[in-house]
C-alpha cells in the first residue's frame, strides 16, 4: 500500500522492549510484537519508574504474542521486496542488531534486499564499527540531527549519513529552520517526529524540507482497522 501510494523509502521497525526514542503510539505497537508474559514484567518495571495510563497499561496487557523477531522480519521482507519499487530501510534500536549479531544482521539486510539501517540510539561516535560493517554489506546508514545540534556536529553527522539527513523536528523548531543542515549537505533532508497532517507536510515543504517521514499517524490509522491480536 504504502509503495503504491508513492512512497520514496518505506521505514520498518523492528521491535524492541524499551523503544525510548519512539513516540507512544509506536511504543505500544512495538511492545505488542512481545509475548505477554515479557509485556507483565515491563509494565511492573515501568510502574515503578513512571506513572502510565491506566488506558496504556490496559492496552499494554491486552497484547498478545505474535513471535516477532529478527528471522520473521526479514523473512517477511524477502517476500515482500521484490514486489516494491521503492527501497527499504529499516530502523533497530542497537540492543537487537548486537544480540543477533552485527556481522549477521546486516547480512540478513542485504540476502533480503533492504538498503538502509537507523540506529537511533547509536550516538555517531559509537557507530563506527557498525558503520564500516555496514559498507562491506552495501547497508546505507542514516543518521539523525535536529535543528538545535551544534554546527560542527551536524556536518559530521551529515557526512556520515548516507541516502538522505534525518532532521527530528522538536516542539520547540517551529518555524523549523532547514537552512544549517542544508548548509552542510547537498544530500535530501527529510524531516520526521510529529508530522500527522496533510497541513505538516506543506508547512514543512514551504520551509525546504526534501521529504518528510511519517510513522505514528500510520500506525494509528492502522491501529484503527486492525484487530489486537491480528497485530
Amino acid at each position: 500500500m504504502l509503495d503504491a501510494c508513492g512512497s520514496d523509502v518505506i521505514e520498518l521497525g523492528v521491535p524492541h522492549w524499551n523503544p525510548v526514542m519512539d513516540g507512544p503510539v509506536i511504543q505500544v505497537g512495538r511492545r505488542r510484537s512481545f509475548p505477554l508474559s515479557s509485556a507483565r514484567d515491563t509494565i511492573s518495571v515501568e510502574r515503578k519508574t513512571k506513572n502510565l495510563s491506566l488506558r496504556f497499561q490496559r492496552a499494554f496487557e491486552r497484547a498478545l504474542a505474535t513471535g516477532v523477531d529478527v528471522d520473521a522480519i526479514m523473512a517477511m521482507l524477502s517476500e515482500v521486496v521484490p514486489e516494491l519499487s521503492c527501497p527499504i530501510t529499516v530502523l533497530s534500536y542497537f540492543h537487537p542488531v548486537l544480540e543477533y549479531g552485527v556481522s549477521k544482521f546486516l547480512a540478513a539486510m542485504n540476502e533480503v534486499g533492504a538498503r538502509g539501517l537507523i540506529v537511533p540510539d547509536l550516538p555517531l561516535e559509537e557507530a563506527e564499527t557498525l558503520r564500516k560493517e555496514a559498507k562491506t554489506k552495501k547497508i546505507e546508514m542514516v543518521f539523525h540531527t535536529t535543528p538545535s545540534t551544534q554546527k560542527g556536529r551536524t556536518r559530521e553527522i551529515a557526512k556520515a549519513s548516507e541516502g538522505f539527513l534525518y532532521l527530528v523536528k522538536t516542539r520547540q523548531s517551529s518555524p523549523l529552520n532547514i537552512g544549517p543542515p542544508r548548509q552542510e549537505t547537498d544530500k535530501p533532508v527529510a524531516v520526521g517526529f510529529g508530522v500527522s497532517e496533510p497541513e505538516h507536510v506543506r508547512q514543512l515543504s514551504a520551509w525546504g524540507a526534501d521529504g518528510v517521514i511519517v510513522g505514528s499517524a500510520l500506525v494509528q490509522r492502522l491501529a484503527r482497522r486492525c484487530h489486537p491480536a491480528k497485530g
